[in-house]
């Protein structure tokens, strides 16, 4: 996914996204990755950006089928019920 000059990706059209969180303040989307990376290394993180904020995606998939059913499995690992998919537009 190409880089935008602010450091963010942009969002590919049609590819299914798991939301971590939307931050006003991009340094609080730095500060998510940070706090989660030890915990989840193997979350593929990336920043977009979404409606004047920062997004940080944690998974990403071709289908919505394959992000619900890791949607669902993150959401027990993690306990997080504030994940959520976004459909790239």
């Amino acid at each position: 996914t190409p880089q935008l000059p602010d450091g963010t990706t942009a969002a590919v059209a049609g590819r299914y996204y798991i939301v971590g969180g939307v931050f006003s303040v991009a340094s609080n989307a730095d500060k998510y990755i940070r706090e989660n990376k030890p915990r989840y290394p193997d979350w593929k993180y990336e920043k977009m950006p979404f409606k004047g904020k920062t997004m940080v995606s944690i998974y990403s998939s071709d289908t919505e089928n394959e992000a619900q059913r890791m949607l669902n499995r993150l959401i027990g690992q993690t306990g997080d019920e504030d994940l959520w998919i976004y459909k790239g537009r």
